[in-house]
């Protein structure tokens, strides 16, 4: 049995378009907000990588690091207009990267 893996190597963005249907009538406006995890944001293994991995890390690094896990915005929070109780919202997503996209009305 052959296992298939997802390699570790750089790649195209992915071109994602979230089309998001059945918004309550009441929502008149969406305040959206964008969080990711990828390599440049929300993550502390790569941020100890850029430390250069030390087995111990010093106080001031460990405080570093549980900065740099925290799950971080990458846009501003926007205010959107559904139409017609849908919302389209379009964005590159980056290879071994995940985003979060939360709605409130």
């Amino acid at each position: 049995m052959t296992v298939s893996t997802i390699d570790d190597l750089p790649g195209p963005d992915a071109a994602v378009d979230l089309c998001l249907r059945g918004l309550p009538a009441q929502a008149g406006s969406v305040l959206v907000q964008h969080y990711r995890i990828d390599r440049d944001h929300s993550n502390a293994f790569e941020a100890w990588k850029r430390m250069g991995s030390p087995p111990r890390p010093t106080s001031q690094q460990l405080a570093a690091l549980k900065r740099s896990a925290q799950l971080r915005a990458i846009t501003s929070p926007c205010w959107q207009r559904p139409q017609a109780g849908a919302l389209s919202l379009k964005f590159p997503l980056p290879r071994q990267a995940v985003s979060l996209v939360t709605l409130r009305w």
